[in-house]
């Protein structure tokens, strides 16, 4: 997940994976703020 390569999709293509991305990295930060794990590897390896 780099979000560096956005530039390299197509336009349609941007905003599904900044949704994605943003919708993942919020998951763990809640999950690690609530639980105490970074679980964000394994959402990013999903």
């Amino acid at each position: 997940w780099e979000i560096g390569y956005i530039d390299k999709l197509p336009q349609y293509m941007r905003l599904c994976f900044l949704a994605l991305y943003n919708t993942t990295n919020q998951f763990a930060y809640d999950f690690m703020r609530d639980k105490g794990r970074n679980i964000l590897g394994y959402l990013t390896r999903a």
